[in-house]
């Protein structure tokens, strides 16, 4: 993949989904090679951090204040500080090998949340495990077909990727 710059893309970055399990790896790591070619930053996007019985940041009600502590990015030392280590880590391999990395911790489930979150962060990559359901409502929301390989560049803002287990990534 071209530089960034090259392919005309301002700011930007890639969001690759993760688990603190390490179960969608391949998803992970396809989204550091994709991040590293484009000299992109790379977003580590925590599906599990939803839950129904606690948001992964704190409240308003729950702490005053801390809300804005964090930013739309969250640094190994953010998710350290809210008892996230095993996505640390993962933010921490990606910055170990030259890429600038950080997590992020959703509040809901479902592609809703992703897709929200992919347009605030003007997400040029999107690289989801092909296990997740979420792959087809998720191009379709950010695209507006299930076939957006037919498109140009220009009339896709986010191109998805999906990760399979043997490394290879398959766009969408």
């Amino acid at each position: 993949m071209p530089d960034a710059s090259a392919l005309g893309w301002r700011g930007g970055c890639v969001i690759a989904m993760t688990a603190e399990d390490d179960r969608f790896a391949h998803a992970r790591r396809g989204g550091m090679r994709v991040a590293s070619e484009a000299s992109l930053p790379l977003i580590l996007y925590d599906i599990d951090a939803a839950s129904l019985l606690n948001e992964p940041l704190p409240s308003g009600w729950s702490a005053e204040g801390t809300r804005q502590q964090y930013g739309e990015r969250l640094t190994v030392e953010d998710l350290d500080r809210l008892g996230r280590g095993p996505i640390a880590r993962q933010v921490e391999e990606a910055e170990a090998s030259g890429i600038e990395a950080y997590g992020w911790l959703p509040t809901g489930h479902g592609p809703d949340p992703l897709a929200e979150y992919a347009y605030e962060q003007q997400a040029r990559v999107l690289v989801m495990p092909i296990e997740r359901e979420e792959v087809d409502p998720l191009t379709v929301m950010l695209v507006g077909t299930r076939h957006p390989i037919d498109r140009s560049e220009d009339e896709v803002p986010a191109r998805i990727l999906v990760a399979h287990p043997d490394g290879r990534l398959e766009r969408r």
